[in-house]
């Protein structure tokens, strides 16, 4: 991808599109962990995968008898022909599998690419991963999660544009992950990550808790429905998982699950 360095100025061919979360899964990832409860969680989503997708499930170099018993565990979600259990070194530092596994892209022809960043978590599987799924494999230097990615297949990206963040150049989204417009959101709270903030339903429809995201994205031309907020910290309905026609949505025992519930049911 890049096809130049001189002076310090890099030159990108842009050969990538985006993934986008709303299209077509063909493996849902997931740490073998089920740190803050998240067991249910984790089995709800398996049970949603759809008939022709795979479960993909990672932890340290696990023996034989931890191997089965992750797959007694899901297969009662997913039948066992369906789920892979892989083992990846520092597996056990990538809880957060969003942030950790690095990013997918496109290139024209269809065929997957998986973008290696730094994760301060001290979990780099990107090699092992584009090994394990026969993949291209391209790579930058700067610190940077999944979980702050987000896109649609046209290749609108949006970031939060927190601290570390703001360090990467624009061409680096637009040369490895496929970015024609990167809108770069202000940090507001939180951890800092786009998907506790907005999210692309489809290719101009975004879902945000942030007013003023609403304000800004409605500006360039999407069409955005706003989102309760929780009571407590960190919870949020905007990180969710759509897979075909369904969707999975936390939620947490406060007047707002209804609302955030019918918000998703309004848009299918």
């Amino acid at each position: 991808t890049l096809s130049s360095r001189k002076a310090g100025i890099r030159t990108f061919q842009n050969k990538y599109r985006p993934y986008a979360d709303y299209e077509k899964p063909g493996y849902l990832i997931m740490s073998y962990k089920s740190d803050f409860s998240s067991q249910q969680a984790k089995l709800e989503m398996a049970k949603n995968l759809p008939a022709d997708a795979f479960l993909v499930i990672f932890g340290n170099p696990l023996s034989a008898a931890e191997k089965e018993w992750i797959l007694q565990t899901y297969e009662s979600a997913v039948p066992r022909s369906r789920i892979k259990v892989i083992s990846l070194n520092t597996g056990g530092n990538g809880f957060w599998a969003r942030d950790g596994i690095p990013v997918p892209v496109l290139d024209q022809a269809g065929s997957l690419t998986v973008i290696d960043a730094r994760y301060y978590h001290s979990f780099e599987p990107d090699a092992e991963i584009s090994q394990l799924f026969k993949t291209g494999l391209e790579k930058h230097d700067y610190f940077y999660e999944g979980g702050n990615f987000q896109a649609n297949h046209r290749g609108d990206c949006m970031i939060v544009n927190n601290d570390r963040h703001a360090l990467i150049p624009d061409d680096i989204f637009s040369g490895l992950y496929g970015c024609k417009q990167l809108i770069r959101l202000p940090f507001v709270s939180g951890i800092g990550h786009v998907d506790e903030r907005a999210r692309f339903i489809s290719e101009k429809t975004i879902v945000t808790d942030t007013p003023s995201y609403k304000d800004l994205l409605e500006a360039k031309g999407f069409t955005v429905y706003l989102l309760p907020k929780p009571a407590r910290p960190y919870e949020t309905y905007v990180n969710s998982l759509i897979m075909n026609d369904r969707v999975v949505v936390p939620v947490f025992g406060e007047q707002t699950d209804a609302q955030a519930l019918a918000v998703y049911e309004q848009l299918g």
